[in-house]
């Protein structure tokens, strides 16, 4: 662990003692510990190992929603740019081994799109609505 994620550690387990021993704040309390809880779980090597996996097979790294591609839009500034989603949500799945297959390739607009709001919807999901709307204006 580097020493990074140790200070936001400690400084997320300072502010959930302080939080704790105010009773009404049990539930930001339970939303802190979700938010701690995922923050150990996401794997920047997977996240390393998904992207590498893509340029191995000779794909560009574009959105696997809408095929957004950084480096098109954005050249040289957006050459390897891309977010990572986990398929199944963190708080769903628990503590397993997650591989390359459990991460989506998506851009920033879509990665947020999915976490608008519940029920959230998988890559697949959001891809077919944006198909759909894109239709509507033929």
């Amino acid at each position: 662990m580097n020493r990074g994620s140790l200070n936001l550690q400690e400084t997320w387990q300072r502010l959930l003692d302080a939080l704790l021993a105010t009773p009404e704040s049990e539930r930001q309390v339970q939303v802190l510990q979700g938010f701690m809880r995922e923050s150990r779980e996401r794997n920047a090597a997977l996240r390393r190992k998904k992207i590498s996996s893509v340029v191995a097979a000779g794909g560009p790294l574009t959105c696997e929603v809408c095929e957004f591609d950084f480096s098109e839009f954005y050249g040289e500034r957006g050459r390897g740019f891309i977010e990572c989603h986990h398929v199944e949500p963190l708080h769903v799945g628990g503590q397993k081994v997650r591989t390359i297959r459990d991460l989506a390739l998506l851009c920033s607009n879509c990665h947020r799109m999915i976490h608008t709001r519940p029920p959230w919807p998988t890559p697949a999901e959001l891809r077919e609505i944006v198909r759909r709307e894109a239709g509507k204006g033929s």
